[in-house]
């Protein structure tokens, strides 16, 4: 398979997983529903930091919490292998002439595009409202750092989908398993300064 076939079977597949995802939101119902929701946990933990009285721990905590909204979306591509299967679509996928490799990569990259574009609105809405500084053009430099946890993120998280693609029932409980260790252990709310040694460069790992 050329270069060619390659990009325009992951391009369809990319605009195939754009329609699902554009039959569950609108603008409207992403912005109102969605994008306060993420607006809200982004807020909550910048409000720990306020409680603790330190600016800086507010800072830390909102831009961690923003960053983690990507890596989040990212993990939620764990999702799509069971909702194939559930959907009926997965055999056709597998049996396809294609290879199953490059449907599913390109087929949830919508989601790492959602991630990063949540994380980055959160920051810009969340920041201001929290008195933090934004000095231009300096905070542009958060655009692709975003995106590399994104697609990393997205990345890990297919990876993921396969191995547990036989055990569906797990599926959800690692999900939640590795959002939590995403978020205990990569430094978004604690330092990793402040974790055992062995934790920090697993956490570094990570």
């Amino acid at each position: 398979m050329n270069v060619s076939a390659t990009l325009n079977i992951m391009r369809h597949a990319f605009h195939a997983g754009l329609a699902d995802y554009r039959a569950i939101f609108t603008w409207r119902s992403w912005l109102a529903g969605w994008y306060v929701r993420v607006l809200f946990q982004v807020g909550f933990f910048a409000l720990i930091g306020e409680r603790l009285g330190d600016d800086d721990k507010t800072y830390y905590l909102l831009v961690g919490n923003a960053m983690l909204i990507a890596g989040q979306l990212g993990v939620f591509s764990l999702n799509m292998t069971s909702a194939e299967r559930w959907t009926g679509t997965l055999p056709l996928l597998v049996a396809s002439p294609s290879s199953p490799v490059l449907v599913f990569s390109a087929r949830g990259a919508y989601l790492a595009v959602d991630g990063a574009l949540s994380a980055l609105a959160a920051l810009c809405v969340a920041g201001p409202i929290f008195g933090m500084d934004l000095p231009w053009p300096r905070v542009l430099a958060v655009i692709p750092i975003t995106l590399v946890i994104a697609v990393a993120s997205y990345a890990f998280g297919t990876f993921l989908a396969g191995v547990v693609f036989r055990f569906r029932s797990i599926n959800s409980l690692v999900v939640v398993t590795t959002y939590v260790a995403l978020m205990a252990a990569c430094g978004v709310n604690v330092p990793l300064s402040y974790y055992p040694e062995p934790v920090e460069i697993l956490s570094r790992l990570l």
